[in-house]
């Protein structure tokens, strides 16, 4: 799927640095031992004594808990489940709330609960070679697929946009967000990975988490059903696309009330930046109540003799005014926006509609049938 090339988002806060897991180190001492000897031999020396089995590291077994405790990985990447590690579980019936394992995991709830986040389940992990590095993986619960990719998706946009750093991973949608975090969506859960360690320099930390936790979150990952992406975003074309750009709105896309979800990703071409958006709906029916959504937009006005019903608006609630031109075929909407150009000298000739093309090169080669998956409508939060 074309986002999870991404991640991810998409712990997360709205304009802060990054998700930045804060765990506690635990100092495990290793105690070394000296047993009688027979027959009057020399001493066992220090060095060579086998440290007492209650100083591994690595837990036995997995922790104890319902089928969700079965997910979680003994090991992978070298790390281990500590063996002083509990499984938390915050938000459901019976435990406790949400904000407790925020506060500890640096990610902002407020934020995800607007997502429909509704529980967290956590487990630290040690280094099985037995230094001071230490992770968690976490396990983020939402509403529905959907809500769970709008909120990785948004995260990730968020990053970029302050510039923090974020890349894709080697896979199909792992994403390194900051320099200690890994992102991967699966359904309507995010897992959130993060590794510690206070003794590593900054850049020997970022090292140690793209060696580790990359294998330690497919771990988990692997264990969890994929969702059918959301068709809009198999209609977002690939030519000129950005990297990291792609992103799923989980409420109203662009800001307009009552539009619903959709897909957005932004383009370069020479010359041109631009940003395309697509929604799909059940029926041609209620795709036609996104356009008449679209043209209550103040400002917007019907394109003469333009195929798809075209409608243009201009939007400027942004760092700059961004023109849009829309469209439906049957139940999909497409829509192409691009910067207001700064004004020229006057041309002879009027240029062409660049935004009124693409939207119908889009529309003219759209698959026959696009079937709609999840909750597309319109948002109720």
């Amino acid at each position: 799927m074309r986002l999870y090339e991404t991640v991810a988002g998409q712990g997360v806060t709205g304009r802060e640095r990054g998700v930045r897991s804060e765990l506690v180190v635990l100092l495990l001492a290793v105690a070394g031992c000296r047993g009688p000897t027979e027959h009057r031999e020399a001493p066992v020396s220090s060095s060579s004594a086998r440290p007492e089995a209650a100083a591994a590291p690595c837990a036995k077994g997995p922790p104890q808990g319902d089928g969700e405790a079965a997910l979680f990985p003994l090991s992978a990447g070298g790390l281990c489940i500590d063996r002083h590690a509990e499984l938390s579980r915050h938000g459901r019936p019976g435990d406790p709330p949400l904000d407790a394992a925020c506060a500890v995991l640096g990610i902002d709830c407020d934020r995800l609960k607007r997502f429909g986040l509704r529980r967290l389940t956590s487990l630290r992990y040690a280094d099985a070679a037995g230094s001071p590095t230490r992770a968690t993986l976490s396990v983020l619960g939402f509403d529905d697929a959907e809500l769970a990719l709008a909120a990785s998706s948004e995260r990730i946009a968020t990053a970029l946009e302050v510039g923090q750093p974020v890349r894709a991973l080697d896979g199909p949608d792992l994403t390194l967000l900051g320099d200690t975090n890994v992102v991967v969506v699966r359904g309507e859960r995010i897992i959130l990975a993060g590794l510690a360690n206070e003794r590593l320099a900054p850049a020997e930390l970022v090292r140690e988490t793209e060696r580790r936790l990359p294998e330690l979150t497919r771990g988990l990952a692997a264990r969890l059903p994929r969702d059918t992406p959301p068709p809009a975003l198999s209609l977002l074309p690939d030519e000129g696309r950005l990297p990291l750009s792609v992103r799923y709105e989980g409420f109203d896309l662009l800001g307009i009330t009552g539009v619903g979800r959709g897909a957005r990703a932004r383009y370069e071409e020479p010359g041109r930046r631009y940003e395309v958006v697509a929604l799909v709906r059940g029926d041609a029916d209620a795709a036609d109540d996104v356009m008449e959504t679209v043209r209550k937009v103040e400002g917007a006005r019907r394109i003469k003799q333009a195929p798809y019903g075209a409608v243009r608006f201009r939007l400027s609630d942004g760092p700059e005014p961004v023109d849009w031109v829309f469209g439906r075929r049957e139940s999909v909407v497409i829509g192409v926006g691009a910067p207001v150009p700064a004004k020229g000298p006057k041309r002879s000739a009027k240029p062409p509609d660049r935004n009124l093309l693409r939207m119908k090169a889009l529309l003219d080669r759209r698959p026959e049938r696009v079937t709609p998956a999840g909750r597309g409508g319109a948002s109720t939060r």
